[in-house]
């Protein structure tokens, strides 16, 4: 092999190496005062894991977690027209190469929330218990969503939709208490909702929809991957279940 082939080799296996650990960095969402009425969460994470949980108190807190110096996390409140708006999102440029990226936000209980969260690729774990929803919009290009609204709140109607490019999977759990119509799409992969009577290729309705206090409109749109449907008693069920299984 001659001197260029052995460079050219050399670089080749150079851009092949593994990337170098670098140390992540912590910063700390304290819980910041919010004006009265509604709040809107709006998240724009280019990749990684997005977790968007209860459990806060006067203000929405957290911990973001990155370990590339040009994907800080950017976090801020601004008053809006009737309440407040949360934005997180990231210095981002392309050509970086991978990097750790591990955001959790928590959510106050007390007032009106609708989330607005977008992601490139990775992982969105959306766990709002004891979260007063108005609305909720999910996007990934690419990963898996898993969205637990089995302890969340709402009044009358909570519409909610998810969209993923290429999966594995969105998997959901619902209320056993709420009248749930699924509007299932996807090119290739699978629906699995047994608790849901299917009505055409696209809609399932729940137990009790039409005739409970209130209803969830649920869309779920993959391009490639599995859609999981499971009401909070059968994902209680298959827990218990995993556990004894383990036990044994």
């Amino acid at each position: 092999m001659n001197r260029l082939g052995i460079a050219t080799l050399a670089l080749v296996l150079l851009a092949c190496r593994p990337p170098e650990p670098r140390e992540l960095v912590t910063v700390e969402v304290t819980p910041t005062p919010l004006d009265a009425g509604p709040l809107r969460l709006d998240v724009d994470m280019p990749g990684g894991q997005l977790d968007v949980l209860g459990g806060g108190a006067d203000g929405i807190a957290g911990t973001l977690r990155y370990d590339h110096p040009r994907m800080e996390p950017i976090f801020s409140v601004e008053p809006a027209d009737d309440g407040t708006t949360a934005t997180l999102t990231a210095r981002w440029a392309p050509g970086i190469g991978p990097t750790t990226n591990l955001w959790t936000l928590n959510l106050p209980p007390s007032r009106p929330t609708d989330l607005d969260l977008n992601m490139g690729s990775g992982r969105l774990n959306v766990a709002p218990a004891g979260v007063t929803l108005r609305s909720m919009t999910a996007r990934l290009n690419f990963g898996e969503v898993l969205c637990d609204l089995s302890e969340a709140a709402w009044d009358d109607t909570l519409t909610v939709s998810i969209e993923i490019g290429n999966g594995p999977q969105a998997r959901v759990v619902v209320p056993d208490d709420a009248g749930v119509r699924l509007r299932a799409i996807h090119s290739v992969g699978s629906i699995d909702a047994p608790a849901f009577e299917e009505k055409d290729d696209e809609t399932w309705h729940g137990a009790g929809y039409g005739d409970r206090d209130r209803t969830l409109e649920l869309m779920i749109r993959v391009g490639t991957g599995d859609i999981v449907v499971r009401t909070a008693a059968e994902a209680a069920a298959a827990a218990e279940e995993a556990k004894s299984g383990s036990d044994d």
